[in-house]
């Protein structure tokens, strides 16, 4: 698998910012090369793992099957557990706002009985004209003012200095006010958790060991008092007894559990507590916990659990919600159905289609579903027995037009493009073949030393035998330049290649040029026509006889240098140009082709090729070209 360039370049950065890690690590003092080659580190491989990630997914959806699958999952499969997940979240938020709700309104029962005097131990202080003229409370010492939170009273609440010491509420007769409160300890904790039937378990330390020495196990209005032993294995025996939940009497064996599956635990927290400090408020906290069959009791039975026949609202929403599991079930199992249906038949059009590529008409699908997709599938066994009854007959020419045409266009690509970018020349070339396959070859090439070079050159003959000989050419050239032969001895080497590789009657000129300076180049030529050089505004052939490759097994190849200055231009050519014959069988000549090069020789390039292209048709507007007609401008520039 080839690597690309940009994760090449990401990869060093990758080993550069671990190198910087290291160097900065090794240091004695701190250096900065730490957290640069930090942040170098992570966005490398922050970038990495994008790309892996991209490289997976096209990986794995690549499959109809599996892209379909995914859809699945996630349309089909994932929401279930969501759902169930955010309904028990949804349950255990209701239960616990219900155990909030009855605590609350145990709060508000137990103010009520505060002030009817009906609890024990209730201490009380009485507030005349601003001032507490006597007082049990040790918030509200005799003599002292009123507190500011004295009006709040009016609703039971929790008052103190630090903490919830007392839960108090007032009474008003004008003009006196009359503030009872009963100490916030187990007790207290007790007949809450009787009222409310929540078990709790307070947060403070202090107000559940404050008055709980001396405790019996009933209280004195009758309350029991039932702390939960379960941690009494533990170590610490006091430190696990005061952790117990407090239960109320009419508390179920499930309500005792710590699976989360049984109970819902909450946290209650009171308003701010009286008395704190308003930049530092207190509030009471405990934890609430009540059974689902007790929570769910009550919801749906209002209270009455002992009763039958009183949970039907449950027991129709579970009906309602079994129904819609069923048909969400039933809609899963078919869109399943469907999607290994839909696949299955894909898979089968994607293996055919590729039989038919490779040229195997006899494949056929016969798929049995009766739907669109099903129909496809029957259109393209239909298609498949068509083709195959039809291209029998025709393969055989078709195989070799086929390979023609592949042969056509490697010949094609063998060839430079008409303006191609060639270090020390501007160029701009035509070609124009006779047949499908043409014998002319010009190229652009680099020696060893990097000097620029461009060879052209004609086959005798047209067709597949000459394009084959003429990628032969190509490739020994090229080879030979890489390999640091340069003019005659190269010239020689590729006639010997040529002489055994066709026979006499199949031959080839060539003509090769190297920028060997700024100011010269170096010609080898192979019975080519002259290539003309155009300096000063005068167009000059350079002349250099030959034999052409491939008719001898040995021959000597002249190699000569001419100058060629910066804006000096090389006009590279085949005989189709120069024999291209009108109606009455005259040739184009050299002569016509001089003129042009001299009238039109210090235009732009695009211009003079246009030039020579506009006089061959003038000569030969309407016959057919009888011959491969090859054309390479360039101009000498400044190496970039």
């Amino acid at each position: 698998m080839a690597v690309r360039k940009s994760t090449r370049v990401w990869t060093l950065l990758l080993a550069a910012g671990v190198a910087m890690i290291v160097a900065g690590a090794q240091a004695q003092a701190e250096s900065p090369l730490v957290p640069l080659g930090i942040l170098i580190a992570c966005v490398s491989a922050a970038v990495f793992l994008v790309r892996i990630a991209r490289w997976f997914a096209r990986k794995l959806f690549y499959r109809l099957s599996w892209r379909l699958a995914f859809s699945y999952f996630l349309i089909g499969v994932l929401p279930i557990p969501m759902v169930a997940v955010l309904i028990a979240i949804a349950a255990d938020m209701t239960v616990g706002q219900f155990e909030t709700f009855r605590v609350n309104e145990a709060l508000r029962e137990l103010g009520a009985q505060i002030l009817a005097g009906r609890l024990p131990g209730v201490r009380t202080a009485k507030v005349s004209a601003g001032t507490v003229s006597s007082s049990s409370i040790p918030l509200l010492e005799p003599g002292s003012a009123a507190p500011p939170w004295l009006p709040k009273l009016d609703q039971p609440r929790f008052i103190g200095a630090e903490r919830a010491e007392f839960f108090a509420v007032a009474s008003v007769s004008e003009p006196n006010v009359t503030v009872s409160a009963v100490p916030v300890d187990d007790l207290f904790y007790a007949r809450l958790a009787e009222i409310s039937g929540v078990a709790l378990l307070p947060l403070s330390r202090e107000a559940r060991s404050r008055s709980h020495a001396g405790l019996g196990s009933r209280g004195g209005s009758g309350v029991q008092l039932e702390l939960d032993d379960s941690k009494a294995r533990s170590k610490d025996r006091a430190a696990a007894a005061e952790r117990g939940f407090i239960y109320p009497p009419q508390a179920l064996p499930e309500d005792r559990s710590r699976s989360p599956l049984r109970v819902v635990w909450w946290l209650y927290t009171s308003r701010p507590v009286l008395g704190s400090t308003a930049s530092d408020p207190r509030t009471l906290a405990a934890f609430t916990k009540l059974s689902w069959n007790r929570a769910l009791s009550e919801l749906f039975e209002q209270g009455a659990i002992e009763q039958e026949n009183t949970r039907w609202p449950l027991i129709a929403l579970m009906v309602v919600g079994g129904l819609l599991l069923a048909v969400y079930l039933i809609a899963l199992l078919t869109a399943f159905l469907l999607i290994r249906t839909i696949t299955k038949t894909v898979n089968r059009l994607s293996g055919a289609t590729s039989h038919i590529a490779a040229g195997d008409f006899s494949v056929r699908i016969a798929t049995k579903a009766q739907d669109q997709v099903g129909d496809l599938a029957r259109s393209f066994d239909l298609m498949a027995g068509s083709l195959e009854g039809t291209l029998e007959d025709r393969a055989a020419r078709e195989r070799l037009d086929r390979e023609i045409d592949q042969a056509r266009l490697i010949a094609q690509k063998l060839l430079p493009g008409p303006d191609a970018s060639v270090r020390g020349l501007r160029t701009l070339s035509h070609f124009e073949p006779v047949a499908q396959m043409g014998g002319d070859y010009y190229d652009f090439l680099a020696t060893r030393d990097g000097r620029t070079a461009v060879a052209i050159g004609d086959v005798s003959g047209h067709g597949l035998p000459t394009a084959l000989l003429v990628a032969t050419a190509k490739a020994a050239l090229s080879a030979l330049l890489e390999s640091g032969e340069a003019g005659s001895p190269l010239f020689g080497k590729m006639n010997a290649l040529l002489f055994r590789s066709t026979d006499t009657r199949n031959y080839m000129t060539l003509g090769l040029a190297v920028l060997v300076s700024d100011t010269e180049i170096a010609l080898t030529n192979a019975g080519h026509p002259p290539p003309y050089r155009i300096s000063a505004g005068r167009a000059e052939p350079l002349e250099l006889p030959a034999f052409p490759l491939g008719l001898f097994p040995e021959r000597d190849f002249p190699t000569k240098t001419f100058a060629l200055g910066i804006g000096d231009r090389l006009v590279f050519y085949t005989d189709g140009i120069i024999e291209c014959r009108d109606a009455n069988d005259d040739a184009f000549g050299f002569e016509r082709f001089e003129r042009v090069l001299a009238e039109r020789g210090n235009e732009p390039l695009p211009v003079l090729r246009q030039a020579i292209l506009d006089a061959i048709r003038a000569h030969s507007p309407d016959g057919p070209a009888d011959d491969d007609r090859t054309l390479v401008l360039c101009e000498r520039i400044a190496d970039a």
